[in-house]
């Protein structure tokens, strides 16, 4: 009975690996594709890039924004994006939900004035960190209630 249960756990254990690998597949050829059309002169790295997308909770994302403009601003970690994040990629829906201020936290900022970004199948949302390595999307994280409860200054500080 154990060795049933132990090969049921592996089994599963296996296929939710090799799904997890395909997805991050299918997102990695998207995020590159996107990348290519979108904004020809900029070359993926290897790192972690900042979204700021419509979606999520829209009160938490605009708490969110303003400590990452507190950040950038006030604080002594004011260089943090810039340290940390390869660039922030911001659709032109969501410039017109939150500030103009988004603009400002990082050398690179690139814009999507097509608002393809919104319907990109990153599995991402709101505010989100995509992490690549190897120009590979490994992991990604968005913003959520939970991240808000706990700490929003949290969310960017941890690293993926």
């Amino acid at each position: 009975m154990k060795k049933i249960v132990i090969l049921s756990l592996l089994a599963t254990a296996t296929i939710w690996c090799s799904c997890q690998e395909a997805l991050n597949s299918k997102r990695t050829k998207f995020f590159n594709q996107y990348l290519k059309e979108q904004f020809r002169d900029f070359e993926i790295k290897d790192g972690e890039y900042l979204f700021i997308l419509p979606g999520g909770c829209i009160n938490c994302n605009k708490a969110l924004l303003n400590i990452l403009y507190q950040m950038i601003t006030i604080s002594p970690d004011s260089n943090y994006i810039n340290s940390n994040y390869n660039a922030i990629l911001v659709s032109q829906n969501a410039l017109g939900i939150f500030s103009e201020e988004i603009m400002n936290p990082h050398k690179t900022v690139l814009v999507d004035k097509t608002n393809k970004l919104d319907r990109m199948s990153f599995g991402i949302s709101g505010i989100s960190v995509l992490k690549i390595k190897d120009k590979k999307v490994v992991t990604s994280k968005s913003f959520t209630i939970n991240d808000y409860r706990t700490g929003s200054e949290k969310f960017f500080k941890e690293r993926l």
